[in-house]
């Protein structure tokens, strides 16, 4: 008499042969859903049509409209796969001029102000806070201010102002070299990383519009903007 195999181990062999049908290998590595992403690196390792989940929300980036989870549709998103922030950087600065009228005052106690797209954002290097430098010095700072951005928008308007801090009045210094405006006022694009207005390239002086006198308030910047 022939002994016969139970159903259920039957079944389970057929079903054992049918995934071994299914499951590929990647030099070495187990691709269960055979869409040429190994498990390892798939997070969606049985769905063939999904293979990330960008925003880690459970969704496959193929089926997700906000791939990023900000809010802001992949259609209409600039950044779709990240949560766009720019980060403004204060490299370096220098007073050149004398900043109180009628004195040789020799240091000068500088903070600026940060607005994107016309709002205050901050204060550097904080609220009611200073460098106390000396005229004529460049000093470096490499101070940082990360401001998250609406990422429907491809251009925003940074703008950056310099004072000297008085007792009675704090004056805004010149670091425009284009014109008779003293600040320093840019439209900065988050894809490309470039910026076009009162300057290109990240180096403002305000000498550079021909008002050198040595109480003009002149002053020198260095900084950068980027997309995080």
């Amino acid at each position: 008499m022939k002994k016969q195999i139970p159903v259920i181990v039957m079944s389970f062999l057929l079903l054992v042969i049918g995934l071994g049908g299914c499951i590929q290998e990647i030099a070495g590595k187990t691709d269960s859903d055979g869409d040429g992403v190994s498990d390892s690196s798939d997070a969606f390792p049985y769905d063939p049509e999904e293979t990330k989940d960008s925003d880690g929300d459970g969704i496959g980036d193929n089926a997700d409209i906000d791939d990023d989870n900000d809010g802001y549709k992949d259609v209409e998103d600039y950044m779709p796969y990240e949560n766009a922030k720019i980060k403004i950087v204060i490299e370096a600065f220098k007073v050149i001029d004398f900043v109180d009228f009628g004195t040789t005052q020799y240091n000068a106690q500088v903070y600026f102000e940060i607005y994107i797209d016309d709002n205050k954002v901050a204060q550097a290097p904080s609220e009611g806070q200073f460098w106390d430098i000396d005229v004529g010095k460049l000093t470096t700072v490499n101070w940082q201010y990360t401001y998250d951005i609406p990422d429907n928008v491809l251009t925003h308007t940074v703008s950056i102002r310099m004072y000297d801090a008085d007792e009675l009045f704090n004056d805004q210094l010149d670091i425009d070299g284009h014109d008779d405006t003293r600040g320093c006022t840019v439209s900065y694009n988050i894809v490309t990383g470039e910026w076009t207005g009162d300057d290109s390239d990240g180096i403002t002086d305000g000498s550079d519009d021909g008002t050198q006198t040595t109480d003009d308030d002149d002053a020198y910047l260095e900084y950068s903007i980027t997309t995080v």
